[in-house]
């Protein structure tokens, strides 16, 4: 079981093959930290239906499960089909823009963008396993040419790179979910085809204080990475869409440097798409598909995140059990934290907390401490020290159930329940007793405890380091 010891979180995509309550309950026994709604594929109305779905099974796990409301965003997708379509290479090809949909037409909304199409204009579908080529533009039909074939799924995506996109984000669509994800009390939006800061900015208006975790799949977001880490609440490198708009055969270099830009800047960063894709129909992944999650952790990525393989696979179970693991056995191989080791320093020689949380972890491995604790009103202080990778575990306190599910997705953190007390010297000694019962720490084992004084009050910054014996 990816449990205490594993670092990197994993988070796994909701959908018809797992909406069994026992399915649930098994996925989070073995591992899943956070459960994400595609609203691709889910109208507003049911986003409450789903959200209660995964409350009971954390509620029944005794876990904290984060959710994750994953918004559509400028995302175009072909409309419904009774059954899939064999794109046959070579073969023309309907795209219906606009109207009623023709017999043998394949609905496809570009109409807004009609007059930026032109013979020539490559149009990739289903994250790029197909690709057609635009040979006519009519007023209601775009006429193409398969150039890959294959079978095309209902409310598959589409990809025109290069193409402006003009389109405001959030959408109106996004809206009607962010309004539904609101109600129903998720932990996350992640906000689709972000551009830059700006689009970060809008979309907090209406996110009523819920987390942004800011997808990148544009190369404007590539460009802008640092500000929109900066602006966010964390990434998420999404490899299907950025493989197909920016050149596939610099995915692996865009990975790493995605990853480094949210370490840089202490902000949690997920990786997604294809982890073990194999999996959606086959028992077991490819060779390649282990070596891919094992460098995405050593990368340094906070999280993992399965889509297909749970949505609308075959065993979700056990794609689960796979992913947790790869993730146990290439960190379980990986050299305890050094110190000599360059580490992502970003502003933390200017700001008070950064370099709190930096004395923190330094402190741990000096000692030899079995834990860090930080108490915490909004999550902060976990993320700080998170963001250090400390070689033992980061045990975060909370009086917030909403903060103790939203530190699900963060690398090395496990939540736990506090009451408000508000006496330093009488919350650090309840705390370390407890994990002292729990079998966390030993009798004389050191714990580093981290927060921020005054205790609970909003607006305090993390300022206080102790070392404790048990």
């Amino acid at each position: 079981m990816h449990g205490i010891g594993e670092s990197v979180k994993i988070a796994a995509t909701i959908g018809p093959a797992c909406q069994d309550p026992a399915v649930l309950k098994a996925m989070l026994a073995e591992g899943v930290d956070a459960f994400r709604i595609n609203a691709s594929h889910a109208e507003p109305d049911s986003v409450p239906r789903w959200v209660s779905l995964i409350r009971k099974a954390g509620r029944d796990s005794r876990r904290d499960v984060a959710v994750m409301l994953d918004l559509q965003g400028i995302k175009r997708r072909i409309g419904d089909l009774d059954e899939p379509v064999l794109l046959k290479e070579g073969a023309d090809v309907w795209l219906a823009t606009k109207g009623d949909v023709p017999r043998g037409r394949i609905p496809a909304p570009l109409r807004s963008i009609r007059t930026h199409l032109k013979k020539g204009t490559s149009v990739f579908l289903d994250d790029g396993f197909l690709r057609l080529e635009v040979e006519s533009v009519g007023a209601k039909e775009v006429r193409c040419k398969v150039l890959r074939g294959g079978f095309l799924k209902g409310r598959a995506g589409i990809n025109l790179p290069g193409l402006p996109v003009s389109t405001r984000i959030p959408t109106k669509r996004d809206l009607e979910h962010m309004a539904a994800g609101v109600e129903a009390g998720v932990d996350f939006f992640a906000l689709s085809f972000v551009r830059s800061a700006r689009d970060l900015w809008r979309c907090r208006k209406h996110a009523a204080g819920i987390p942004i975790i800011a997808k990148i799949e544009r190369p404007e977001a590539v460009t802008n990475i640092d500000e929109i880490c900066t602006a966010s609440d964390g990434i998420l490198v999404a490899r299907g869409d950025l493989a197909v708009e920016m050149k596939p055969e610099m995915l692996p270099v865009l990975q790493k440097s995605l990853v480094g830009a949210a370490n840089r800047t202490r902000k949690p960063v997920m990786v997604a798409t294809e982890m073990l894709a194999s999996m959606v129909y086959n028992p077991r992944p490819t060779r390649a598909e282990l070596t891919d999650v094992g460098n995405a952790v050593l990368d340094g990525a906070d999280a993992t995140l399965l889509s297909d393989e749970t949505a609308i696979g075959r065993d979700p179970v056990r794609a689960v059990r796979y992913m947790a693991r790869i993730i146990s056995t290439v960190e379980g191989s990986l050299l305890t934290y050094d110190l000599n080791l360059p580490r992502p320093r970003g502003e933390s020689a200017t700001r008070a907390d950064w370099a709190v949380a930096d004395a923190a972890v330094e402190t741990a491995l000096k000692l030899g401490a079995r834990a860090i604790v930080a108490i915490t009103g909004s999550g902060r202080t976990a993320r700080l020290i998170s963001a250090g990778r400390p070689s033992v575990p980061i045990f975060s306190f909370s009086t917030d159930p909403a903060v103790r599910r939203r530190v699900a997705l963060m690398w090395g953190v496990f939540a736990d329940i506090v009451k408000p007390i508000r006496d330093p010297e009488t919350i650090i000694r309840h705390v370390v007793t407890r994990l002292l019962r729990q079998g966390h720490v030993g009798e004389g084992d050191s714990v580093v405890v981290v927060h921020g004084s005054p205790l609970w009050e909003e607006g305090t910054k993390t300022n206080s380091v102790r070392v404790v014996t048990a």
